[in-house]
């Protein structure tokens, strides 16, 4: 508990540090002066362990135009910044194409543009969104677009599946469940509705999965949308998360230890996908043994009756 702690605490300094440069240079961002955060030949470079762990914790805590603004600063274009692109050049071609004849043929040319970026499940799934190589999905914020950081003078590669069959067997549904890829990182249950739950309608789908890491607790969101064409591709809208836990929590950002049972509210600060907040973490010293709750989840476009309910348990 107390290493978390300090990871805690040298987080919010890193973040401090960060806002207030921005804050006092807003034309002309600079952060190169912090030694422990550095662009070494396009590679995002931690000085140590620590500074990345309590990095990745504090990207949890702010919200995305801000880890914009903190990550692009060094220099440093993003597997996220990259897949952005990728969505956003798909949308245009999903706009500007007459008939899925002539879709098909200009996203063939697509694929083989960014086939060695990401995987591609093809039209025949009806996914036609890029999807992300990467293992862990959480380093999409700070590797770049061949997939390394470093640590010390280490470069890392990060773990990516080798081809769209490797994803399929690790994932039991196209439908960005992300459960299979937090395995060995988090305690997730994989039940139906139980730490997990997704919205089905006619033209969008969303999906939660909440997860234990530690004493944080965490979320995926991840949404998508039926286009024109009758393909499914991602999409950003505003996630909501009421959720209730039988511990006294530390929901983020209010700063004090709610009591068991209380009804907390997440929502995502704009349209987004594939969130990853922490939700919040049990206070230190709690007994974590017998975690259980309940969610709800809707999304802008999905009203709140239409949403899904599920169990939060992790034992």
């Amino acid at each position: 508990m107390k290493l978390n702690l300090t990871k805690f605490i040298l987080g919010i300094l890193t973040i401090t540090f960060v806002l207030t440069s921005c804050k006092n240079n807003e034309n002309d961002l600079n952060l190169q002066s912090d030694a422990s955060i550095q662009n070494v030949g396009g590679i995002l470079k931690f000085k140590n362990q620590e500074v990345f762990n309590a990095t990745m914790d504090s990207l949890n805590t702010i919200d995305a135009d801000k880890q914009t603004v903190l990550l692009s600063s060094y220099g440093v274009k993003s597997y996220k910044n990259l897949k952005a692109e990728a969505n956003k050049e798909l949308d245009q071609i999903i706009d500007t194409v007459s008939s899925k004849a002539i879709f098909e043929s200009v996203y063939k040319g697509y694929i083989s543009k960014y086939q060695s970026q990401f995987l591609f499940s093809g039209t025949s799934s009806e996914y036609i969104s890029p999807i992300s190589k990467l293992v862990d999905a959480r380093l999409e914020k700070i590797v770049n677009s061949a997939g390394e950081y470093m640590i010390g003078d280490k470069v890392i590669k990060a773990a990516m599946y080798t081809d769209i069959n490797e994803f399929n067997s690790k994932n039991k549904t196209i439908a960005f469940d992300l459960k299979p890829q937090l395995d060995g990182m988090a305690k997730v249950t994989t039940s139906p509705n139980l730490n997990a739950g997704d919205i089905r309608t006619s033209k969008r789908k969303a999906f939660v999965t909440i997860y234990l890491e530690s004493i944080n607790l965490s979320a995926v969101f991840t949404a998508q949308e039926k286009t024109w064409l009758g393909y499914w591709k991602s999409y950003e809208t505003i996630f909501n998360l009421q959720f209730t836990v039988n511990k006294p929590f530390i929901f983020n950002g209010s700063g004090a230890a709610s009591t068991a049972n209380t009804t907390m509210m997440y929502t995502s600060p704009k349209d987004e996908n594939a969130v990853q907040p922490t939700l919040g973490y049990f206070i230190y010293g709690s007994d974590l043994t017998g975690i259980t709750g309940h969610f709800l989840l809707w999304t802008r476009g999905i009203d709140q009756t239409d949403g899904v309910e599920g169990t939060i348990k992790f034992n």
